[in-house]
């Protein structure tokens, strides 16, 4: 039991659920399970893409980055083959077109999916992947009425590219929102830790990040949240060691950031615990807070992450089902798996 737990009796409309990969022996059945939050949670969000509040960092850290990587990544596209990225790129715009005409199932029927184009626009790449993943290799014609094949080992190099230009890119464009101009940054500079930034930051020894979302949609969500934060700023700044180092707001979520010691992630918890409960006696309707915890971080060989997500309301009720109820309590609520 957490000590916080002892503050407070157990309540009945809060719920913790530990995603945490280590707990779950069946892990197909907590990929549905964590799909099934995440997308009661993204509906919170009203929007797959959500836009920034604002483009204001308010917490930052003096960090060391590695820029010759970061720009390598943004870079990675150059590489990929020409003809590799002309024909991804109208396999994609085939698919959409197939989509739009509701016959993407006509030509490619899935053993997973009875109606594959009741997905629509919902899905696009989550189609694109499951197409690639069922044939292999794909014979179309594109819009030119020109025959291409792609292969699955083309998409996945595509893909991987993709990926790696996305990630530079994105600490690029926080650097730039941030004022730097990439030439003149010295050693360390200050920025915020956040995903964007993370890959490319250079961690000291034994240190865990500790990143919280917290609801804002609606205007009690986001009553509720400004007050966690703002007392739970108060309780961390008293500790040594424990440094707030981002706070960032999105149109519907809030993501606050926290880096410490191993040993100082059972205090940052129980000071989210007391916090939260401080804000009790606004009862939103609706309410959830995800708590992803990278211990080691920066370390590969000893790197792990622990996953929460508080869930309040009755609007969460129809996963509880999907859950698996334990004995154990955190933050002074139920914990299921």
């Amino acid at each position: 039991m957490n000590k916080v737990d002892e503050v407070r009796p157990v309540e009945e409309d809060v719920i913790v659920f530990n995603s945490t990969g280590k707990l779950h022996k069946d892990k197909n059945l907590l990929t549905e399970k964590r799909t099934k939050v995440f997308e009661l949670i993204t509906s919170l969000r009203n929007s797959l893409k959500p836009e920034p509040k604002s483009k204001t960092y308010y917490y930052r850290k003096s960090v060391k980055l590695d820029l010759e990587q970061a720009d390598k990544d943004s870079n990675s596209m150059e590489e990929l083959d020409k003809d590799i990225k002309r024909r991804v790129s109208q396999f994609n715009t085939f698919v959409m077109n197939r989509l739009k005409r509701g016959t993407l199932g006509q030509y490619y029927p899935f053993s997973e999916i009875e109606d594959l184009d009741k997905y629509k626009f919902k899905d696009i790449k989550f189609l694109r992947n499951k197409v690639i993943e069922e044939y292999k290799t794909i014979t179309f014609t594109s819009l030119s009425g020109e025959e291409l094949t792609i292969t699955e080992e083309e998409y996945e190099l595509h893909s991987h590219h993709m990926k790696l230009s996305s990630k530079g890119k994105h600490l690029f464009r926080v650097l730039n929102e941030l004022g730097y101009w990439i030439e003149d940054m010295r050693e360390e500079e200050r920025i915020p830790v956040m995903w964007k930034t993370i890959p490319y930051i250079q961690f000291e020894d034994n240190k865990t990040f500790v990143e919280f979302s917290f609801s804002t949609l609606f205007s009690d969500m986001e009553t509720k949240t400004n007050i966690i934060i703002n007392q739970l700023i108060t309780e961390l700044e008293k500790t040594e060691g424990i440094e707030v180092v981002n706070l960032y707001y999105m149109k519907s979520y809030a993501k606050f950031g926290v880096l410490c010691d191993n040993e100082q992630l059972t205090e940052v918890l129980d000071s989210f615990a007391r916090s939260y409960k401080r804000s009790s006696y606004l009862k939103a309707k609706t309410y959830a807070v995800e708590i992803d915890a990278t211990v080691d971080i920066g370390n590969e060989d000893k790197e792990t992450v622990e996953f929460y997500k508080v869930l309040e309301g009755e609007y969460f009720k129809p996963v509880y089902d999907m859950l698996e109820p334990t004995d154990e309590t955190l933050f002074g609520y139920n914990v299921y798996l």
